[in-house]
């Protein structure tokens, strides 16, 4: 009996199956083809049933320990999941394991209440909710592959976990004033990277990853745009490209450093994770201690949404996925006089 199933989603067709939680399951099979994605399905699922039957423990009962869980599942990330994703699954298993009482040795060690005692020390060490959710939403993924991949039959703790959020707090940016003292910092440091990826947060909304990520192929200098895009093994968050007009304060950051082809942000380097150390020196040196790398994609959309943009826009430009992800940014649209045209 086929457990599975193959349909077309934009065009792309998709395989799915439920996991052992009732949960359904998506994989792009990466082709328009239906023959062919036919064909990929069945040996997707005929290699899926022999990970099964190789990785799962011997014995029904076996607990699998959580160094060997931590193993098979980079190796399935690995192959399965963005490299960028590979790097924050590690290091979610990093910080997991890393704060876990000592006596949690298995997979099957982590009950609800582990997870829950694990919750209260995250909050107190004043980890924000949105990152711990964000955690709790990762680590109910990792349990959820396990279990699919058959390697153990423990129930999933994470699933059902949830943080009292407190009242959403408005995000914090920077004045004009400040971004030219932070760009001046940089450059009194002589860090070229430095300088270069801040521009890219405050003036094109790049995040942290499509900034460590940009080369200077993704500049049009004729059409002046900036084209945020999959290249060398990077994949941007929705796997779309995203076109962001070249504002002219960024252009003229640039223009010294310009080169045809390679990446903008220390070349030189094969690993893509700049060094941030730099970026919180300065910040504490300037008394801008809460200023974090997202807090420059912040400064992007609320300067152009208090000029008055339109939100539309600043969604595109920003890769928001929903308007009501941009919405967070209306209160500093200028008061609209429009609305009196409705009632004569």
């Amino acid at each position: 009996m086929k457990n599975y199933y193959v349909f077309a989603r934009n065009g792309v067709y998709t395989i799915k199956w439920k996991d052992p939680d009732g949960r359904w399951v998506h994989r792009s099979l990466g082709t328009r083809d239906k023959k062919e994605a036919q064909r990929y399905a069945l040996m997707f699922w005929s290699q899926r049933a022999q990970q099964l039957r190789q990785s799962a423990p011997t014995e029904e009962h076996e607990a699998l320990p959580l160094d060997r869980a931590r193993g098979l599942y980079m190796e399935w990330a690995v192959r399965h999941l963005r490299p960028q994703t590979v790097v924050s699954r590690k290091s979610m298993w990093k910080l997991f394991l890393s704060t876990i009482p000592s006596g949690i040795r298995s997979v099957e060690d982590v009950t609800r209440s582990t997870v829950e005692a694990w919750k209260r020390q995250c909050v107190e060490g004043g980890c924000a909710a949105s990152t711990l959710q964000t955690r709790l939403v990762t680590l109910q993924g990792i349990w959820t592959t396990m279990r699919e991949q058959g390697w153990t039959t423990a129930d999933n703790p994470f699933r059902g976990v949830r943080v009292a959020r407190k009242s959403q707090e408005l995000p914090r940016w920077l004045t004009t004033e400040e971004i030219a003292l932070l760009l001046a910092e940089a450059r009194k440091a002589g860090s070229r990277d430095m300088e270069l990826f801040i521009a890219l947060g405050v003036y094109a909304g790049l995040r942290k990853g499509e900034a460590n990520h940009a080369r200077w192929e993704w500049i049009d200098w004729d059409r002046g745009v900036i084209t945020v895009q999959n290249s060398n093994g990077f994949t941007t968050k929705s796997g779309k490209p995203r076109p962001v007009p070249l504002a002219s304060r960024l252009r003229e950051i640039l223009e010294p450093y310009r080169q045809e082809a390679g990446y903008i942000i220390a070349p030189q380097c094969l690993g893509r994770d700049l060094d941030l150390t730099k970026l919180r020196r300065m910040v504490r040196a300037l008394g801008l201690e809460w200023v974090h790398p997202h807090t420059l994609r912040h400064t992007f959309a609320s300067h152009l949404a208090q000029a008055g943009v339109s939100l539309y826009k600043v969604a595109r430009w920003m890769g928001h996925q929903s308007l009501a992800t941009t919405m967070i940014y209306s209160h500093l649209c200028p008061v609209d006089a429009e609305i009196d045209k409705g009632f004569g």
